[in-house]
């Protein structure tokens, strides 16, 4: 065993803490490991209040947003496009 998966939940990192400890292994949250949210209204805490309970807890790294070179040309050329759009039909009421 190489690591313990856990829910974000403090009941369930207190109880893979134990296992952890038996096993000597390290504990990773991962916070798709949850409850169904339509069944319950409990949320589970958030990584600081995890970090400070269990600081021997491993949490996944912050998702990174990926934009593409492609994607911000694109979107570029679609803002100006609108503003030549926009320009254009003003000018064109005026006359």
């Amino acid at each position: 065993m190489g690591v313990i998966y856990s829910s974000p939940y403090t009941r369930c990192v207190q109880t893979a803490s134990f296992v952890a400890d038996a096993f000597r292994v390290p504990i990773r949250v991962e916070k798709g490991i949850t409850e169904w949210p339509e069944k319950h209204d409990i949320r589970p805490p958030d990584s600081a209040s995890i970090t400070l309970q269990f600081p021997e807890v491993i949490l996944p790294p912050p998702p990174q947003a990926k934009i593409s070179r492609d994607f911000v040309v694109g979107f570029i050329r679609a803002k100006l496009n609108n503003q030549y759009i926009n320009r254009s039909t003003r000018a064109t009421h005026r006359c």
